[in-house]
């Protein structure tokens, strides 16, 4: 049972740390020059940044659920994880 909290621990830390970076990459242009924009009220800045995250937030929910719906054949989640591995690279 440890053993499996720790590997349930890591895979956490492990999509903390690569989804925040990944996030970072591409949402810190969008996000500074939100923040530094003198013209605009912080309420607008603020909404923003919560509908933004409400989004996410939802999506993943949806996207999760589906994920967990869908039983896929060993030979199709291999392939499946080539393609994928592909398209990153």
């Amino acid at each position: 049972m440890e053993a499996y909290m720790n590997q349930v621990w890591l895979a956490f830390l492990t999509g903390l740390t690569t989804g925040g970076l990944s996030c970072l990459a591409v949402q810190g242009g969008l996000l500074a020059s939100s923040v530094t924009s003198q013209d605009k009220p912080r309420r607008v800045v603020a909404t923003f940044l919560i509908a933004k995250l409400i989004a996410y937030t939802l999506l993943g929910f949806l996207l999760g659920f589906v994920g967990s719906t869908l039983v896929l054949s060993p030979k199709l989640f291999g392939a499946l994880q080539i393609a994928v591995g592909l398209f990153m690279v």
